[in-house]
């Protein structure tokens, strides 16, 4: 639209957006404070304004492959879009514009009259109850570990990767009592010996039956009930566990990407298993959550080339194959 206006030219722009279709003047932008992409709907908004023979309309994204003969230009020229979008570069016209997203960000914080900006100064585009939730979230991450510390613990919190659970849980397909059963799971809130030992014990009991395990009564945690109970019903399923690791890292190893991709994803995926049953702090693996010291490994040895679009194989492989791995431990923790 920017660029139409400044060349004095006039048009239809046809997009799959349909949002975007259908906010088009201020009252329709009044009510999307708590939607996402506000800062987008109100630049779109001032645009159009400011160039009224620029129009938007919609045209149906992902028609159908086997009936392109009667596709509409509107329905080509979105695929294409989509083809640029994903980076490729086959479909370039003859004077490409590459318009980095800097500067698209600018663009858009000076059109939108209400926007909020992260710590390094770029755009959010998330709903503003979420960006709230998050801080907080982030903010008891980080007051967690702090407690850790004044026990004499190491921290364990605020950089583990939780991009994995939603994959691993798909919690938000739960219904309440089973989502606060996994809650408890994956953020250590169960009632065991460790979370116990932050609580005065009961005057009939002793200290070490207050904290201990009510399986082996050996010192309780989430590393203890997950990893090192020894009574037998717990010890089975791990081996259990072990053994379904044993048996998805062969599949791994006998995928159908070449030699050297599978040895490689298959050495990352066994030392994986190895942090997770014997790592100190890993235990997290268990639960869906990847800590830290592993998040900095994985980044070291992960290759850093960058895939086409079209060619996602590799990178989609490596995602599974970890993925795989984290969601059978996660089944045996629910079993102990």
């Amino acid at each position: 639209m920017r660029l139409l206006h400044r060349a004095n030219l006039h048009g239809v722009i046809y997009t799959d957006f349909a949002e975007a279709v259908r906010i088009q003047r201020k009252d329709h932008v009044r009510n999307l404070g708590r939607k996402a992409n506000l800062p987008i709907y109100e630049a779109i908004v001032s645009l159009l304004e400011a160039a009224p023979v620029i129009k938007i309309e919609h045209v149906k994204a992902h028609g159908d492959p086997k009936k392109q003969s009667k596709w509409t230009r509107a329905q080509w020229g979105n695929f294409y879009a989509d083809k640029l979008a994903k980076g490729d570069t086959d479909h370039w016209a003859t004077k490409h514009l590459i318009w980095l997203v800097p500067e698209l960000e600018i663009l858009a914080m000076n059109l939108s009259p209400w926007h909020w900006i992260s710590k390094d100064k770029h755009l959010l585009l998330e709903p503003v109850q979420q960006l709230i939730q998050n801080t907080t979230f982030n903010v008891y991450l980080i007051d967690r570990d702090i407690y850790r510390v004044k026990r004499g613990q190491n921290e364990k919190w605020q950089d583990a990767h939780l991009g994995l659970i939603e994959d691993v849980w798909k919690t938000r397909k739960l219904k309440m009592g089973r989502q606060a059963t996994i809650n408890r799971l994956i953020w250590d809130k169960g009632w065991h010996g460790g979370n116990r030992a932050k609580a005065s014990a009961h005057l009939h009991l002793a200290e070490d039956a207050w904290i201990g395990c009510g399986d082996c009564g050996k010192a309780d945690s989430q590393n203890h009930w997950i990893r090192k109970c020894s009574a037998e019903h717990i010890r089975s399923i791990r081996l259990d566990t072990k053994e379904k690791i044993r048996q998805q890292r062969n599949l791994i190893q006998m995928g159908k990407l070449k030699k050297n991709f599978r040895q490689e994803i298959f050495s990352i995926c066994s030392d994986l298993v190895e942090a997770a049953f014997h790592g100190e702090g890993d235990e997290q693996l268990w639960v869906g959550i990847v800590p830290g010291s592993i998040v900095r490994d994985l980044t070291l040895r992960l290759p850093r080339e960058e895939y086409p679009h079209g060619k996602m194989q590799i990178p989609n492989k490596w995602r599974r194959s970890i993925l795989s791995l984290i969601q059978i431990l996660a089944r045996g923790t629910q079993l102990v």
